[in-house]
């Protein structure tokens, strides 16, 4: 684990949608090219992938654990988490931004989280850096709904989802609630 210049924290910070330090899990910045999750190959009965991807998963996978036992306020008892993500690579070669997440998400797994269908939120950005590739990385707990919404229609009561409610914007928003579809301006 390395320490990144306070930047790139800062500018994944500011993205769209805020996460509070309350939330906040952990923050880590690996260097090096980051790698995308490539397709499984096949070979004797079974599926395998290459081994610089297996190598940098672990290496990744490493870090985090140890982003995970340098934070003594850290528990992790199930919930939902969110991930916000930063990839500085070398060159402007193709690279589909979903392949590079998951290598996040499947390194964060059994560490993080018990699978990373309980990552509910995703913030991923791509941009060249040929002098310090690496990938920056913020996991944060998602809280339950945290705004109250009355509809402008029918006076009905509800809360608004996670990323909603954190937004500060004034929002338009059709919800369904009871089943009956509600007009919200948060």
């Amino acid at each position: 684990m390395t320490t990144t210049s306070p930047d790139k924290f800062t500018l994944l910070s500011a993205a769209r949608y805020r996460v509070s330090r309350q939330d906040l899990l952990l923050k880590l910045a690996m260097p090096g090219d980051p790698l995308p999750a490539p397709r499984p190959r096949f070979g004797q009965g079974q599926a395998y992938n290459k081994k610089p991807y297996q190598i940098y998963r672990q290496a990744l996978a490493w870090n985090l654990r140890a982003a995970f036992q340098a934070t003594p306020r850290l528990t992790l008892n199930g919930g939902t988490f969110g991930i916000k993500v930063a990839f500085y690579r070398r060159t402007r070669q193709r690279t589909d931004v979903d392949n590079l997440l998951k290598t996040c998400l499947d390194a964060g797994t059994g560490i993080l989280w018990e699978d990373d269908s309980q990552v509910t939120e995703v913030f991923a950005q791509v941009h060249v850096d040929r002098a310090d590739p690496q990938v920056v990385l913020l996991v944060y707990r998602v809280p339950g709904p945290t705004a109250d919404f009355t509809c402008h229609w029918c006076g009905a009561h509800g809360q608004l989802p996670p990323s909603l409610a954190r937004t500060g914007d004034n929002l338009r928003f059709f919800g369904v609630l009871d089943g009956i579809e509600h007009d919200v301006l948060h």
